[in-house]
Order: structure tokens, then C-alpha cells, then sequence
């Protein structure tokens, strides 16, 4: 991190109906436009620490902790991926006035898209990996039975996540053993309740309706949201463009981050030209 952009820890207060007050944790680095970062079931705003080191030299960049993972607040009662992007919508809400370009993977894409369904006032465009549009009826079932599988104890969900997420090279590195230590601390219950709103996504009918630019990206080795599943979405939405990076898992964005790194800071830069353009008179 560079020392003209120290990262700023932050905690933002959030009031529901009755009594219960939470608490979303989020990072803060940078200055210009907002470029947000929403991480994977399971791991936190701590795995975008080379990307925030890079993207913090021309963005402002908010790495969200979405609720029950890291230092937010446990998930005590059913939330659907709508409530978790109203969430990120608040932290938007606190930290700037313009809209923000919205980078999210796996579970933090499906949480993007949900944000600029719902809110599309606060996304400039999105950047979506490893993610998926919608699942097959068939598909939901196991999907909540991986969520169940934490009623055993964390230990039980390590290894078979690292088997979907990582390369077996990757699973034998430091990338690997972090994730398992990642994923044995979370608290089973918000695991549960993010696997039940994981099970729910089905977006890709509504996807027609944004307009703002997309970059749809995934690894071809990607055995949990396969590149069929990344077509799927880039067809979905009118202003995509989709990027398959060759051998790739699922996490190859936090495995082998430098060719995700290029595509995401290509796409960036292509936003920051227009950006950069002034309008034409009538």
C-alpha cells in the first residue's frame, strides 16, 4: 500500500425494524472515483489486499465486509441477497455521492447485481467474477445443503469449498491454507443464511433493464460457476463483454490475481476515458 493512500477501517451503524442493530465493516482506500469490492461466502474484505494496494493509485476503493463475514455483524435472521446489496447500498450512501464502479465475485457478484437492480443510482458499471445470473431448480437444493453442512462445525465445509474454489496446486500453497483458516473461523449460522440467499438468485430475466457497462469475467477451469454460466450472464445484460481467463478455479482471482488484475483495471480505464469526455452540444 502505498503511503499517500493509507487504508481507513470503518464501521457504519445500521438500524433495522424493532430493536436489532448491526454493524457493516468495510475498508477504505484512495481518492476518485468509488470502485467497491465485494468478496466470496465465506472470506472478507482482507482478500482484496493487492487489489486495493493497486486500484488505490487512481480510485477510491471500499472493500465491504457483507453481513456475517469478517468484522461485520453475524447474520441472526434470514437475509436474501436484496437486503445484503441494500447493505452495500448504505456504506455507498455514507461514503459518496457518485456512483461506483462495483467489482464483485462469486457471492459478492450476485450481491452487485442486486445493487444495481435495486439501486441503479449508485453503479457507474460492474465487474462481475466468477458469479452466476440464476440457477437450475435442481441445483438450489444442494446449494442450501452446503449451508447446512456448518450445523457439523466449520471443519466440515473446509475441505470440500477449497475442492470447488482452488487448483489442487492452489489448495497446496499458502493461498489454500488461508482460506481454510478463513473459512473454519466464520460463524456457521451466517454461512447457513448466506447459502439460503445464495440458492434464491435468479436475476438474468431482470438483467435487460441496466444499462450501465459490464465486464463479465471467469475462469475456464471454474467447476462451481462455470464459463457457461458467466455466457449466460453476459448475454443477459445489453452493455457486457465476457472474459474467460484459461486454467483458472473459481477463486483464480485471488489464486492468480495478476491476469484478473488486467482485466479489471483495462476495464477501468476504458470507464475513466469516458468519464473524461465531455458531453456534445446539441
Amino acid at each position: 500500500m502505498s503511503s499517500d493512500s493509507p487504508t481507513s477501517r470503518r464501521l457504519l451503524q445500521l438500524n433495522d425494524s424493532g430493536d436489532e442493530v448491526r454493524h457493516i465493516a468495510y475498508r477504505t482506500s484512495g481518492a476518485g472515483r468509488p470502485v467497491v469490492l465485494l468478496h466470496p461466502v465465506g472470506l472478507d474484505c482482507l482478500w482484496w489486499t493487492s487489489y486495493i494496494s493497486h486500484l488505490a493509485e487512481q480510485y477510491r476503493v471500499i472493500a465491504v465486509d457483507l453481513p456475517g463475514h469478517g468484522r461485520s455483524s453475524p447474520i441472526r435472521n434470514p437475509m436474501t441477497l436484496g437486503d445484503l446489496a441494500s447493505d452495500v447500498a448504505a456504506v455507498l450512501r455514507a461514503e459518496t455521492d457518485q456512483p461506483a464502479h462495483v467489482v464483485g465475485v462469486s457471492m459478492g457478484g450476485m450481491v452487485a447485481q442486486h445493487l444495481a437492480l435495486q439501486q441503479s443510482q449508485h453503479v457507474a458499471s460492474l465487474i462481475l467474477c466468477a458469479t452466476a445470473g440464476s440457477f437450475a431448480d435442481a441445483v438450489r437444493p444442494k446449494l442450501r445443503e452446503r449451508g447446512h453442512a456448518a450445523r457439523r462445525g466449520m471443519d466440515a465445509v473446509v475441505q470440500p469449498t477449497l475442492e470447488r474454489w482452488f487448483s489442487p496446486h492452489g489448495r497446496s500453497t499458502s493461498i489454500g491454507r488461508s482460506c481454510a483458516q478463513t473459512l473454519a473461523a466464520n460463524d456457521p449460522a451466517s454461512w447457513e443464511a448466506s447459502w439460503q440467499a445464495i440458492s434464491e438468485l435468479d436475476t438474468l430475466e431482470r438483467l435487460g433493464a441496466l444499462d450501465m457497462p459490464a465486464l463479465v469475467i471467469t475462469g475456464a477451469a471454474d467447476i462451481t460457476t462455470p464459463p457457461e454460466a458467466s455466457a449466460a450472464l453476459a448475454h443477459a445484460l445489453p452493455d457486457a463483454r465476457l472474459s474467460i481467463i484459461p486454467d483458472a478455479w473459481h477463486l483464480g482471482v485471488y489464486e492468480e490475481p495478476q491476469p484478473f488484475l488486467t482485466a479489471f483495471t483495462r476495464f477501468l480505464a476504458e470507464r475513466r476515458e469516458v468519464d473524461s469526455v465531455p458531453p456534445q452540444r446539441e
